[in-house]
């Protein structure tokens, strides 16, 4: 094995060095095993002195040693056209090839693909190999040892003490549910279970032997596999840095919603929860960064009318007027729905929309007549509000809405208004032209709407009544 010389020794040498060697050591009578580890300088002339041995048992030409990628940048010298011929002459001995990785998925009918296939008609005519495992002939099927159109890497063989293995025969330890044999999709070669233990990532899929790639366990109780190329921060605590496969990180994991770091429960006490559901770490929510991810000190400074906190997020670089919740209600959504005119006009004057919508596709306007605050429906009629727009949830129109939520209000005992201050609303929307006689889905019309209310006291009944004249005129006119 070159691989037990110095790596920078072993680079070095070229055919001469190698030829001179196995004539040394008298290896066409001598040699068993033979690895050319890191031996990238040579073409493969050096190996004529072992032309015609036969007790060769295994000849390793992927240059790289075991637990390696296959894959060499630049890619070395060795030929074909010169190792084929003193391969032929050793394949009745032989019992395993590996190859270059240069000379893989080759065609059929390359000078490659043809040696794989005399290599699998004669290795058949010799005594069969029976599986270890099961005791029925390896392998079993048309397939053979080197599968020609394939990757040339021979098959039911493992590569460290070559016993023969079905690659569908697993362990009888239930405990220890493995194959006998896998192949490492990093290094490319089979492993049979005694000499490689042999772990599936769960995330990607990729079988790896455990000296190739380290593979850790996810620190629930699924005992689920991760390879150390999926670990990546959404996956791993930041504290224990113990890591969750894919199943479990949601459940197992909490991220912070400024700075992406992930915490497991055992060690996010310090952790801070906003009223919003959403979580950030200590140093997040003390430093104000989580303010420009979340925007919760916004829409809560919105919704209570805090002019100076908007003004003070503003100037620290909070998006005051992209924040949004996951309903999609924004800061000047809030602003009118809750009727805070200064903040409102504060916002259209950063640039707001006067006719922004959240996720169901209520606008500015719907929310400040819904519920009933005439002052904002003035100012955003005259920032230009689309009075014409229609929900589209059920095709009222702005008009139809403010009656709706009247009405609905009232029956689950939530109306809370000043007295006059609907009528006020829908006089402004209809000076601007809002339609009046558009029926909802529910088949009524504004006027309709306000028809079939009940009134819970003479309050609401004197506002239903001013509100159907003010209709019934309208129609009238």
């Amino acid at each position: 094995d070159f691989g037990e010389i110095e790596k920078k020794l072993a680079e070095k040498l070229n055919d001469d060095d190698i030829g001179a060697v196995l004539m040394c050591i008298d290896a066409v009578n001598k040699v068993k095993r033979l690895k050319l580890t890191n031996c990238t300088k040579i073409s493969g002339a050096g190996l004529e002195p072992l032309r015609g041995s036969s007790i060769i048992e295994k000849i390793d030409l992927s240059l790289v040693d075991e637990h390696h990628s296959p894959s060499i940048i630049p890619e070395p010298s060795i030929s074909c056209d010169i190792v084929l011929p003193i391969l032929d002459s050793i394949i009745e001995s032989t019992k395993y090839f590996q190859f270059p990785m240069k000379w893989r998925n080759r065609s059929i009918d390359s000078e490659f693909g043809v040696f794989l296939r005399r290599c699998n008609q004669m290795w058949r005519n010799r005594d069969t190999p029976l599986c270890l495992q099961c005791e029925e002939e390896v392998p079993s099927d048309d397939r053979g040892w080197f599968v020609i159109n394939g990757c040339g890497i021979q098959n039911n063989t493992c590569c460290g003490c070559l016993k023969h293995y079905c690659i569908d025969c697993r362990s009888d330890d239930v405990e220890n549910d493995v194959f006998m044999i896998d192949l490492c999709d990093a290094c490319d070669r089979w492993y049979c279970m005694e000499c490689s233990t042999m772990d599936v990532c769960e995330i990607c899929d990729v079988s790896c032997c455990s000296t190739c790639r380290n593979v850790r366990v996810c620190g629930s109780e699924c005992n689920n596999k991760i390879c150390d190329d999926c670990v990546e921060d959404e996956r791993r605590c930041s504290a224990c840095e113990e890591v969750f496969c894919s199943e479990c990180q949601f459940d197992e994991l909490i991220c912070c919603v400024s700075c992406r770091r992930c915490n497991c429960h055992n060690c996010n006490s310090s952790w801070k929860q906003c009223v919003c559901g959403k979580t950030c770490c200590a140093e997040c929510h003390e430093s104000g960064d989580a303010d420009k991810v979340h925007f919760c000190s916004l829409l809560m400074a919105a919704k209570r009318g805090d002019l100076a906190k908007v003004k003070a997020l503003c100037e620290s670089g909070v998006d005051i007027i992209g924040g949004r919740q996951d309903n999609g209600m924004s800061s000047i959504l809030l602003a009118c729905q809750n009727g805070h005119v200064d903040l409102m006009d504060y916002l259209l004057e950063q640039g707001a929309n006067p006719n922004d919508a959240e996720n169901y596709g209520g606008t500015c306007l719907m929310a400040a007549a819904c519920y009933r605050h005439p002052d904002c429906v003035r100012r955003l009629i005259d920032e230009g509000a689309d009075v014409e727009y229609a929900y589209p949830g059920d095709n009222a129109s702005i008009i139809g809405m403010t009656a709706y939520y009247f009405s609905k209000d009232d029956d689950e005992g939530n109306l809370d208004f000043e007295e006059g201050s609907v009528i006020r609303t829908v006089e402004l929307l209809l000076e601007a032209g809002a339609p009046v006689d558009v029926e909802t889905s529910r088949g009524k019309t504004a006027l309709q709407l306000l028809q079939d209310m009940l009134p819970s006291d003479d309050k609401v009944r004197r506002e239903r009544d001013g509100l159907i004249a003010l209709l019934q005129r309208d129609e009238e006119s």
